[in-house]
């Protein structure tokens, strides 16, 4: 084995332009200047949009089940059954949304897909306590397929304009920007719905007095109806905490409906934020090779 000096043993010769590589350089998870160089070639508006979108979804996804298992009594299987179909709409969805982007401007793809997402956010904002799972379920499609027409164009337009080397860290910030968005959307929308309930509780007490004469017409037909299986003044008694657990429900049913009426009107106002989005790179890219692809043929 033939012999080398020292110093050209640990000598490293690169190819043609290739940048020679230090070994005791360390290479950072995420590169701090990448975000504060590198993201002006990104589009500014994304991670904002993406982040409401995430937190509309997630908080939707955090409601429904509370909802179907506390007030309709479903249990964990039909709750998550009831929900399914949003996934559904997404994978009918995406696939559609990736041919549409071909021939129809991504802005134009991504305000369709927020306006179903404040349909459906509407649609859920008119549950009662008498709906079927067919009421959930449509409006849960709805919502999917806006999730669809949301997202994939705002990651074609956002990642777009970046080169190969920079994509990678673009997509973990716009991954951070949609869990921190969902994350965000279920704090939010969880503390709303303890504090509105509190806020209709209050409100609807007010009409359980003596002096209310509706109050008192369900107080003596609950009365004469336990009174069968209790004694008066226990009959009586009993008919206070039925009422009551009935105040507590549709305190209940009524915050459940403000949060996805807000949500809904928060998805409407996003809506004109999908035309401050440029079109991206790849996306005319996209374009010109289906076009060349139909010259050669």
């Amino acid at each position: 084995m033939p012999q080398f000096p020292r110093d050209q043993r640990c000598q490293c010769y690169p190819r043609d332009n290739a940048e020679p590589h230090d070994p005791g350089a360390r290479e950072p998870v995420l590169l701090v200047p990448f975000i504060q160089d590198n993201l002006q070639g990104c589009e500014p508006h994304s991670e904002q949009t993406s982040m409401v979108v995430m937190a509309a979804m997630y908080s939707v996804l955090t409601m429904l089940p509370l909802f179907l298992q506390t007030l309709l009594g479903y249990k964990s299987e039909s709750a998550g059954l009831a929900i399914a179909p949003l996934g559904i709409g997404s994978m009918i969805a995406m696939p559609i949304v990736g041919l549409l982007l071909s021939y129809v401007d991504g802005r134009w793809l991504m305000s369709l897909g927020i306006a179903l997402l404040a349909i459906a956010m509407f649609l859920f904002g008119n549950l009662t306590l008498d709906i079927s799972m067919a009421s959930i379920e449509w409006p849960g499609i709805v919502e999917g397929l806006g999730v669809g027409f949301v997202m994939v164009p705002l990651m074609t337009m956002s990642l777009g304009t970046l080169s190969k080397d920079k994509i990678g860290n673009a997509s973990g910030i716009f991954s951070l920007a949609r869990n921190l968005g969902g994350s965000i959307g279920i704090s939010v929308s969880t503390t709303f719905l303890v504090r509105m309930t509190q806020t209709h509780q209050a409100t609807l007490v007010t009409h359980m007095t003596p002096y209310d004469p509706v109050f008192q017409q369900h107080l003596s037909a609950l009365t004469a109806g336990l009174s069968r299986y209790s004694a008066g003044p226990q009959a009586h008694m009993q008919a206070y905490g039925l009422l009551h657990g009935m105040l507590l429900q549709q305190a209940n049913l009524m915050a459940y409906v403000d949060i996805f009426r807000w949500i809904a009107l928060v998805m409407a106002l996003c809506l004109p934020g999908a035309w401050l989005l440029k079109k991206g790179d790849g996306e005319r890219e996209h374009r010109a090779s289906l076009s060349g692809r139909n010259l050669t043929s």
